[in-house]
């Protein structure tokens, strides 16, 4: 789904993150204050992803629709990125080859 998307609005987590950062696509990104491990997450996305970053509060209140357009001009990533389903179907030919 998010290979389809031409940019995503969401919260930091590690899994949303792994798959924007995969596809390459914009992310209009929305910290939690409450999680200590939001200073890492956020100095990766801002170092390797493309995107901007929504305050909670506009989010909550919905005025982060007037930066959609802007979200949806910043054209995706492309990076050497190893895929990992690739990475690993390329482990077990191989595991499969020495059998």
């Amino acid at each position: 789904m998010i290979n389809a998307a031409d940019a995503v609005v969401g919260k930091v987590g590690y899994s949303t993150i792994a798959e924007i950062y995969q596809a390459g696509v914009p992310f209009g990104h929305v910290a939690r204050s409450e999680n200590r491990e939001m200073k890492p997450l956020d100095d990766f996305i801002e170092d390797q992803m493309s995107g901007m970053a929504i305050t909670e509060s506009e989010f909550l209140n919905g005025t982060f629709t007037e930066y959609l357009n802007k979200l949806l001009k910043i054209p995706r990533t492309k990076g050497n990125r190893s895929n990992g389903a690739d990475q690993i179907a390329g482990f077990i030919v191989d595991v499969l080859k020495k059998q």
